[in-house]
């Protein structure tokens, strides 16, 4: 078995220790579902940061979530300043992230 070398001074305790706390605060990879750490212009541009919006494909956000970041209005008047087309199913909206016709196949 092999083991990464530790800095000089830390036990593996308190490095796991520091991992949890910023883990558990949301600062690194955890998610703090109580914090709203965008505006809602931060949301909509870290949004269409994505791969996938930047290369004109798909995403989808829950509905839920709009809502509480940004507001279903607010949402939906950027995406059609945008003319991305919009589609809402079982809570979520799918955003297509271009504005090739839509064409449904079955």
């Amino acid at each position: 078995m092999w083991a990464l070398p530790r800095p000089s001074g830390f036990s593996c305790c308190a490095i796991i220790a520091v991992n949890r706390e910023f883990t558990d605060s949301g600062q690194f990879g955890g998610m703090n579902r109580n914090l709203l750490p965008y505006t809602t212009e931060g949301w909509i541009a870290h949004l269409f940061s994505s791969q996938a919006a930047r290369d004109g494909g798909v995403i989808r956000r829950q509905v839920r979530d709009v809502e509480r970041y940004v507001g279903r209005d607010v949402f939906l008047t950027e995406m059609r300043r945008r003319g991305y087309p919009v589609l809402e199913n079982s809570g979520q909206f799918i955003i297509i992230c271009n504005q090739e016709p839509i064409r449904r196949v079955v």
